[in-house]
């Protein structure tokens, strides 16, 4: 039994890489100018949406003010960002302190991941949508098999909302939260599928601040722009490249690499870090 769970996984796994590469070739990603070069005005409110996000993609279970916890934060960074060196710890550990989940919801079947923080003694909501999970060598075969859903939705031109399990229970979930939490300011966030999910539910219900992380973008014919959410990207990654969505792009630059060259190791939050919370007078390109 278990053996044919594994050959399922690995088997849905190939398939999901295929279509990955397979897409750019269908739909081909145009190349960038470099006049578009500006400066980057990156809010206390990204940066929290960042930070929440990075919060429930990797299970946290942070005691607030307690030191081991972001010792563990630095674990799952892989190295490649220490929290405790952090020019903006302060902000780090004041928005650890300060928002808290209320709602979780994790479907193993489908692969949807939601959480839902709350800002302490303040009408704020931050509702964030995790994206793909492959992490720790799991697979979450019910990611996988949406991911392959909504390209064969691109492939055929239909509505993104067809056979997509997870963008429904997102729909339901919004709506839940607007009925229960009526006059609070809602912004909703989402990293990779999460950011496309999160994209379709500002859509839907027509929120108006979305904050989005190396999001898949894809506009099914034409849906209403806004110039307030922001859609971050790594500017090498293929998957933030990829198509136009209901905002503005802001895509940060990584030294000394051609900007249209690209790979999926550029994909993941951690590469957001050090342009959030090191770096000064950040000049990247909109589009």
């Amino acid at each position: 039994m278990r053996l044919r769970r594994r050959i399922k996984q690995i088997y849905i796994r190939v398939i999901n890489i295929f279509i990955r590469y397979s897409i750019f070739l269908l739909f081909p990603i145009k190349r960038i100018d470099m006049k578009n070069k500006k400066k980057i005005i990156i809010s206390t409110e990204d940066k929290t949406a960042l930070l929440l996000l990075q919060y429930m993609a990797n299970d946290l279970d942070i005691k607030h003010e307690d030191k081991l916890s972001l010792q563990y934060f630095n674990r799952i960074m892989r190295g490649d960002y220490d929290v405790t060196k952090s020019k903006s710890l302060e902000f780090i550990i004041d928005v650890f302190n300060m928002w808290y989940p209320i709602t979780k919801l994790l479907d193993l079947k489908s692969g949807l991941d939601v959480v839902v923080f709350k800002k302490k003694d303040e009408k704020k909501l931050i509702i964030c949508i995790d994206g793909t999970d492959m992490s720790k060598g799991r697979i979450e075969v019910g990611d996988i098999k949406t991911n392959i859903k909504i390209y064969f939705n691109m492939l055929f031109n239909r509505p993104m909302s067809v056979g997509i399990k997870q963008l429904t229970q997102s729909y339901g979930i919004i709506k839940n939260i607007l009925s229960k939490y009526k006059g609070y300011d809602i912004v909703v966030t989402g990293f990779s599928l999460g950011g496309f999910l999160a994209q379709n539910v500002c859509v839907k219900f027509g929120l108006k601040n979305g904050i989005f992380f190396n999001s898949f973008d894809y506009r099914y014919k034409q849906i209403e722009y806004s110039p307030i959410c922001k859609s971050y990207i790594i500017i090498n990654d293929v998957i933030g490249r990829f198509g136009k969505g209901m905002c503005p792009k802001y895509a940060f630059i990584q030294h000394r690499v051609d900007i249209n060259r690209l790979s999926f190791k550029y994909h993941s939050l951690y590469n957001f870090f050090e342009f959030f919370f090191e770096r000064e007078n950040i000049i990247g390109i909109k589009y």
